[in-house]
């Protein structure tokens, strides 16, 4: 679902993409800072962060959320 939505885009506006990817799965807290404030100009933004969810994904910046984000989410959503 989330590579249909974002093969229905032009790659320059999917910013991981257009971008050195590489940032993205980056250990550095600050380029996971700079990737998740790229993802925030991207139109799927949305699906991308429910699949690094949904997948529980150990690595890389999906839709914003740093692994670390995504593991506290998690956890917020397991209290409620």
């Amino acid at each position: 679902m989330l590579r249909d939505l974002v093969l229905a885009h032009p790659p320059g506006r999917i910013p991981c993409l257009a971008q050195d990817g590489e940032l993205w799965f980056s250990k550095l807290a600050g380029d996971q800072r700079t990737a998740a404030a790229w993802c925030c100009s991207c139109p799927v933004v949305r699906p991308c962060r429910d699949t690094g969810r949904a997948l529980r994904a150990a690595y890389g910046v999906w839709g914003g959320e740093s692994p670390r984000e995504r593991r506290q989410a998690g956890h917020a959503d397991r209290k409620t």
